[in-house]
């Protein structure tokens, strides 16, 4: 085993992800799904007039609220 490079190959420092913003992503899909809580809260809210539901649909609206301050 000697003379062994464990080191990175040559081929990979040019390897980049700049055309894949992360962080742009992540908060499309907080807010698509918080969104979507927001919705099924509202139909279930409406159609059963349970407490839980109306919970629920406060809580994903106070989130809506907060996302939308970023």
């Amino acid at each position: 085993m000697m003379g062994t490079n464990y080191g990175r190959r040559k081929d990979d420092d040019k390897f980049s992800i700049e055309w894949f913003d992360i962080k742009g992503f992540m908060s499309i899909c907080k807010v698509v799904l918080t969104l979507l809580v927001f919705v099924i809260a509202s139909f279930q809210w409406g159609y059963t007039g349970d407490i839980l539901w109306q919970c629920v649909w406060s809580l994903s609206l106070i989130k809506l609220v907060e996302l939308s301050d970023e």
